[in-house]
């Protein structure tokens, strides 16, 4: 499954580029290339993820999603719609690492700025369950944000991002829970 996933995210990210390349598509292609290591127990666990989504505000669009890691990997693809600018639902089919692979899901994203605060919402239903993301942010200024992170699985902590340019970033989290657990990563925007 892994071997999978690798070349799952490879094709994803080629056709991310090669949409970029088209200027009409460059205002309606938006994604992320993120890798990011979660440290829990003692343990580090590096893990690469992907999601790439085409429309726009209003239109129906699509998105594919990949995510991979030594215990874990996913991809799931379907379709979108942008009825305003601070909401977006999709559905999708997909596989994943487990009993059950192959899964449909549906997700509610909802985010929107007031001034330099912002909330971002993420709601992902499949058949093996719910899983969230909550952040609550405050951009200090252009290159910094500091923001409150809750999600599942992993607890509520303090969450610090550093803009290195237009595309780059980088990021830092610490989760409380019952197995307390720290997160950094760098993420590529487009």
């Amino acid at each position: 499954m892994n071997k999978i996933m690798i070349v799952a995210v490879v094709l994803l990210v080629g056709i991310a580029l090669a949409f970029g390349q088209d200027s009409a598509a460059k205002n309606q292609l938006h994604g992320f290339v993120e890798q990011e290591t979660v440290v829990s127990n003692g343990k580090a666990t590096p893990q690469v993820k992907t999601n790439i989504t085409y429309g726009g505000k209003g239109k129906v669009g699509a998105y594919c999603f990949a995510q991979t890691s030594r215990h874990f990997s996913q991809v799931y693809c379907g379709v979108t719609d942008s009825p305003k600018k601070w909401l977006e639902v999709g559905v999708a089919i997909g596989a994943h690492t487990g009993l059950n692979p192959f899964q449909a899901a549906g997700f509610i994203w909802t985010g929107a700025p007031v001034g330099k605060k912002f909330v971002q919402n993420l709601l992902l239903v499949e058949k093996a369950g719910k899983w969230y993301r909550d952040v609550f942010g405050v951009k200090l200024n252009d290159r910094f944000t500091v923001s409150l992170a809750s999600q599942r699985y992993r607890g509520t902590g303090p969450r610090g991002d550093i803009k290195i340019t237009n595309r780059l970033s980088l990021g830092a989290e610490v989760n409380f829970s019952k197995s307390s657990s720290f997160i950094f990563g760098t993420r590529y925007s487009f």
